[in-house]
């Protein structure tokens, strides 16, 4: 058997309280949800009346590339110089050396064919040699020498040193650039062990010989060789 409702009926006590009771709750629910979107916008929204924090920037910091920083330039030290005129050559040298020339002692024995002769000391040797204080007595010390000699038959280097008695035991001859001029290097035998350094003048008329008198010691002969090389490197003719 088949029932149907009619809806327009009038409902019953019982339908009634149902119907209340699901109101009461369905009221409680929106109260308690209201509640809880209520708390969840207190917390993400500061209280009112009180400042927010204020933001801190970062302060840029200025990069300086590797290129950009100026680094001091050493200022490069003038060198003493020597210079002649009268035959026409130059050459520098450290500046705690000093040069000693023949010419400021007529006295001084010399060869026939030698014009000039330029010692170079350290600068505090040579103050103890002045003044009778250097303790090798007269047996003087080792040094850099730059010899100036005639060649009036204008002999070719290798003849010129082989008729010369300045050279004792003369080793190997090597060539090398000075000057542009080709001298001979080689070691001799005498006081003391020497490097020699022979070239012509650009006229041939005149040999020059720069010689290092050597111990053989490095710690002593250190400061010799220095000014040895560097007399050699920057001779140079000026005529």
């Amino acid at each position: 058997m088949s029932v149907y409702y009619n809806s327009n009926a009038i409902p019953s006590n019982a339908a009634k309280s149902q119907s209340k009771h699901r109101f009461m709750m369905l009221k409680r629910v929106g109260f308690i949800s209201a509640l809880a979107t209520l708390a969840i916008a207190c917390q993400s929204s500061p209280p009112s009346g009180s400042a927010s924090a204020p933001s801190v920037e970062a302060t840029p910091t200025a990069s300086v590339s590797p290129e950009e920083v100026a680094s001091p330039e050493a200022t490069p030290t003038e060198q003493p110089s020597y210079v002649n005129q009268q035959i026409g050559f130059t050459f520098t040298y450290p500046d705690d050396f000093v040069v000693d020339s023949s010419e400021d002692d007529p006295s001084a024995p010399t060869e026939d064919d030698l014009q000039l002769a330029l010692d170079l000391w350290e600068r505090e040797q040579y103050q103890d040699i002045e003044a009778g204080q250097y303790e090798g007595g007269t047996e003087l010390p080792p040094n850099v020498q730059v010899a100036i000699y005639q060649n009036g038959d204008r002999l070719p280097l290798e003849d010129w040193i082989a008729q010369n008695n300045r050279f004792v035991v003369p080793g190997e001859f090597q060539t090398q650039a000075i000057a542009g001029q080709e001298a001979l290097t080689f070691p001799s035998e005498g006081l003391y062990g020497y490097d020699n350094v022979v070239l012509s003048s650009p006229t041939g008329g005149e040999v020059i010989v720069i010689s290092l008198g050597k111990m053989n010691v490095p710690e002593l002969d250190g400061a010799n060789q220095q000014a040895f090389e560097q007399v050699v490197s920057t001779f140079q003719f000026t005529n």
